[in-house]
Protein backbone atom coordinates (compact mmCIF):
# COMPACT_ATOMS: atom_id res chain seq x y z
CA UNK A 1 0.00 0.00 0.00
CA UNK A 2 1.57 3.79 -0.90
CA UNK A 3 1.34 6.09 2.00
CA UNK A 4 2.26 9.34 1.28
CA UNK A 5 1.85 13.08 1.83
CA UNK A 6 1.05 16.61 -0.33
CA UNK A 7 4.46 18.09 -0.71
CA UNK A 8 2.69 21.73 -0.59
CA UNK A 9 -0.01 22.73 2.51
CA UNK A 10 -3.23 21.67 1.21
CA UNK A 11 -5.90 24.60 0.52
CA UNK A 12 -8.52 22.09 1.16
CA UNK A 13 -10.57 23.04 4.91
CA UNK A 14 -10.71 19.17 5.42
CA UNK A 15 -7.44 17.80 4.53
CA UNK A 16 -5.10 17.01 7.00
CA UNK A 17 -2.45 19.01 5.58
CA UNK A 18 -4.76 21.96 5.64
CA UNK A 19 -2.39 25.20 5.61
CA UNK A 20 -4.23 26.89 8.54
CA UNK A 21 -2.91 29.79 10.41
CA UNK A 22 -1.72 28.28 13.67
CA UNK A 23 -0.47 25.00 12.52
CA UNK A 24 3.33 24.12 13.65
CA UNK A 25 3.84 20.91 11.79
CA UNK A 26 5.09 20.29 9.20
CA UNK A 27 3.25 17.44 6.40
CA UNK A 28 5.67 15.28 6.91
CA UNK A 29 5.41 15.66 10.92
CA UNK A 30 1.37 15.59 10.11
CA UNK A 31 2.10 12.22 8.39
CA UNK A 32 3.86 10.47 10.57
CA UNK A 33 1.27 11.44 13.42
CA UNK A 34 -1.06 9.92 11.16
CA UNK A 35 0.37 6.83 10.82
CA UNK A 36 1.33 6.68 14.51
CA UNK A 37 -2.52 6.97 14.61
CA UNK A 38 -3.30 4.60 12.26
CA UNK A 39 -1.00 2.22 14.10
CA UNK A 40 -3.00 2.43 17.26
CA UNK A 41 -6.30 1.26 15.44
CA UNK A 42 -4.91 -0.81 12.95
CA UNK A 43 -7.88 -3.87 13.15
CA UNK A 44 -10.13 -0.46 12.13
CA UNK A 45 -7.73 1.04 9.41
CA UNK A 46 -7.17 -2.79 7.57
CA UNK A 47 -10.88 -3.47 7.69
CA UNK A 48 -11.66 -0.12 6.40
CA UNK A 49 -9.03 -0.05 3.76
CA UNK A 50 -9.79 -3.47 2.44
CA UNK A 51 -6.41 -4.82 2.58
CA UNK A 52 -5.58 -7.69 3.66
CA UNK A 53 -2.06 -6.54 6.24
CA UNK A 54 -1.69 -3.13 6.83
CA UNK A 55 1.53 -3.89 9.36
CA UNK A 56 1.20 0.14 10.64
CA UNK A 57 3.39 -0.69 13.66
CA UNK A 58 6.05 -1.84 11.36
CA UNK A 59 5.30 0.89 9.08
CA UNK A 60 5.51 3.56 11.90
CA UNK A 61 8.37 2.65 13.66
CA UNK A 62 11.16 2.41 10.33
CA UNK A 63 9.34 5.72 9.33
CA UNK A 64 9.98 7.44 12.76
CA UNK A 65 13.54 6.69 12.26
CA UNK A 66 13.79 7.04 8.45
CA UNK A 67 13.73 10.01 6.81
CA UNK A 68 10.46 10.79 3.76
CA UNK A 69 11.65 11.00 0.59
CA UNK A 70 9.55 12.13 -2.35
CA UNK A 71 9.47 9.38 -5.16
CA UNK A 72 6.31 11.02 -7.23
CA UNK A 73 4.10 13.55 -8.49
CA UNK A 74 0.83 14.06 -9.75
CA UNK A 75 0.69 16.26 -12.85
CA UNK A 76 -2.02 18.03 -15.28
CA UNK A 77 -1.77 20.18 -17.99
CA UNK A 78 -2.07 20.44 -21.67
CA UNK A 79 0.34 17.34 -23.33
CA UNK A 80 2.27 19.75 -24.92
CA UNK A 81 3.32 21.24 -21.06
CA UNK A 82 3.66 17.68 -20.13
CA UNK A 83 5.76 16.82 -22.92
CA UNK A 84 8.80 19.39 -22.07
CA UNK A 85 8.26 18.44 -18.74
CA UNK A 86 9.38 14.93 -19.51
CA UNK A 87 12.19 15.97 -21.27
CA UNK A 88 13.94 17.74 -18.00
CA UNK A 89 16.47 16.24 -16.42
CA UNK A 90 14.97 15.75 -12.94
CA UNK A 91 12.17 13.72 -14.62
CA UNK A 92 13.03 10.22 -14.41
CA UNK A 93 9.81 8.24 -15.55
CA UNK A 94 6.41 9.44 -16.62
CA UNK A 95 3.55 7.05 -16.22
CA UNK A 96 0.30 8.01 -17.54
CA UNK A 97 -2.70 6.12 -15.62
CA UNK A 98 -5.38 8.48 -15.75
CA UNK A 99 -6.69 11.12 -19.06
CA UNK A 100 -9.39 13.79 -18.91
CA UNK A 101 -11.02 15.88 -21.90
CA UNK A 102 -10.14 19.52 -20.28
CA UNK A 103 -10.40 23.03 -21.46
CA UNK A 104 -7.13 24.62 -20.49
CA UNK A 105 -8.11 27.91 -22.72
CA UNK A 106 -11.58 28.58 -20.42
Amino acid sequence: MPLGYPAQNDTDPWSPFFAAPDRTETNQQQFLSIIQQLAEAEQLATAVSGAKVLDLPERAEYLSGHPVMIYGAVVTGPVSELKKLAQTSTVRAVKVKETRLWNWHS
